[in-house]
């Protein structure tokens, strides 16, 4: 039997405000736990003023 194919996709999304960004992440969250959507991780990334990544 043939193994099945797994896909990965990476979504992004941006926000103004930070308090959106959690808001969003909550929710995607609770999607999730009623069996709405399907992910294997989620991350909110912030971007410091100096413009370098962090978690």
């Amino acid at each position: 039997m043939a193994k099945k194919e797994e896909k990965h996709h990476i979504m992004t999304f941006t926000f103004e405000e930070e308090a959106t960004s959690y808001q969003v992440f909550s929710e995607l969250k609770k999607y999730h736990a009623n069996g709405q959507v399907d992910f294997e991780q989620i991350a909110v990334i912030k971007r410091s003023e100096k413009r370098s990544f962090f978690l």
